[in-house]
């Protein structure tokens, strides 16, 4: 991932506070400050990911299965459709970092690979670009816009704070853990 300083650093040695390219809010690749690890394991083994590779120009992301990207049926009219990088589809289309614009690339193969670690950044804009690939910061939903405004107070109270409401922490941060029960209890969304 490249860092706002155009240095580039593989996701596991992020820190809270680093400044890493985004989509911002007005279409353009910009780069919004890590406020938190939704999930920190940088070092359990075996941990099921999903490759996407993408054909031209070739780019590879790995995900956990239920983490959401941003992907289109056709490169003409791409809409910033989220969904769990286990049902991306070779053919589907992702959108890529390529001379400072996204640009639409087609998926040439997906596949399952163990590796070690993982982390989930959050962003303030709630997408962040890894490997060149635009994905979701959100994981366990179908609708990155639902988990977005979900994690809304939080980045209300780090903005009017300006204040770190996050520490690494080893496994799952204790914000989306609070969601995930407030969802059992109410039964608003399917999680995976």
């Amino acid at each position: 991932m490249t860092l706002e300083n155009g240095a580039g650093l593989q996701v596991r040695k992020l820190k809270i506070g680093d400044k890493v390219q985004v989509l911002t809010q007005d279409g353009n690749i910009g780069y919004s400050e890590v406020i938190m690890f939704a999930d920190y394991k940088p070092d359990s083994p075996e941990i099921t990911h999903i490759l996407i590779e993408t054909e031209n120009p070739p780019k590879r992301i790995t995900l956990t299965p239920s983490h959401l990207i941003f992907s289109s049926s056709n490169s003409t009219d791409i809409q910033l459709t989220a969904k769990k990088a286990y049902s991306v589809l070779p053919g589907e289309y992702v959108l890529i970092s390529l001379d400072g614009e996204l640009v639409p690339s087609q998926v040439r193969r997906v596949s399952t690979v163990k590796l070690t670690g993982m982390v989930a950044p959050v962003t303030m804009e709630g997408n962040i670009i890894v490997d060149g690939v635009l994905a979701s910061c959100y994981a366990m939903v179908n609708d990155h816009e639902i988990a977005h405004l979900a994690f809304g107070p939080l980045r209300l109270v780090h903005k009017a704070w300006n204040t770190d409401l996050a520490v690494i922490q080893q496994g799952m941060h204790w914000y989306p853990q609070l969601l995930i029960k407030i969802n059992s209890a109410l039964g608003l969304f399917e999680l995976s």
